[in-house]
């Protein structure tokens, strides 16, 4: 069972056609994703956060093609990787915990 600053974190939104997806901290104090992974339907890609703290009350982009990553903006550097019809996105803790899911 996650804790309860696990909890707050979150797939706030995923964009299959646009390619990506958000991650977002409601709780009330920053949060380390350093070695969080973020999977497709049947993990068939994978992204591994990099040294990273998402704010509280704040959300972190993560967008799928290549690009230069900025506060709020991660770039996975793998396109496409979410199926236009139909996917689902994954968040898993440092331990391999599924954290949060959603689906479009």
């Amino acid at each position: 069972m996650p804790s309860s600053t696990e909890s707050s974190v979150y797939v706030s939104d995923l964009n299959l056609k646009d390619e990506w997806v958000k991650i977002t901290n409601k709780g009330s104090s920053p949060f380390s994703l350093t070695g969080w992974k973020i999977e497709d339907e049947g993990s068939k890609h994978t992204y591994t956060f990099p040294s990273y703290t998402l704010g509280s009350g704040s959300t972190v982009t993560v967008y799928t093609e290549k690009g230069t990553s900025k506060d709020t903006e991660l770039h996975w550097g793998l396109s496409p990787v979410w199926n236009n019809d139909g996917d689902t996105a994954y968040l898993y803790d440092t331990t391999g915990e599924l954290v949060s899911t959603l689906e479009r």
